[in-house]
């Protein structure tokens, strides 16, 4: 994967710090953070806190009425998804350090791929993006 403004190959160290590009900071006004593991478990979301909370009620739009505080099921889902998104803190060199059991969880070894995408940030295992970036067909997007 080559590297962009938004898009960037990051060394994590053993307490799982990675820095987050200028670009990305700037671009989110991040200084405090929701740190998930995605919900497939392939890679690790990094929210603002807001847009954090707005993306588990967004999962619910596949139900007909959305998010239903009345049911059993939605608000233990729901519960769920908010005992995931863990609160991070940027240290004092711009690190953030994703949690040991969500490195495990996503699979993330020591380079990771770091992009935006939409409303969070993601952080993948550099060998697993790449298996997929190298094979992504984008030629019927422009036919």
């Amino acid at each position: 994967m080559p590297n962009g403004a938004i898009g960037i190959i990051r060394k994590m160290d053993a307490k799982g710090r990675i820095s987050l590009p200028a670009s990305l900071l700037d671009k989110y006004g991040l200084d405090k953070f929701r740190v998930t593991v995605s919900p497939n478990k392939k890679c690790v979301y990094i929210f603002e806190e807001k847009k954090f909370d707005d993306w588990v009620l967004s999962l619910f739009n596949k139900f007909e009425n959305g998010y239903d505080p009345n049911s059993e099921e939605h608000t233990q889902i729901r519960a769920a998804l908010m005992f995931r998104g863990l609160f991070v803190d940027l240290d004092g060199n711009k690190r953030i350090a994703i949690p040991a059991e969500q490195r495990k969880e996503a699979g993330l070894a020591s380079e990771v791929a770091v992009f935006a995408n939409g409303d969070h940030i993601e952080v993948w295992d550099k060998e697993r993006w790449d298996a997929i970036y190298n094979n992504i067909d984008l030629s019927g997007l422009v036919s």
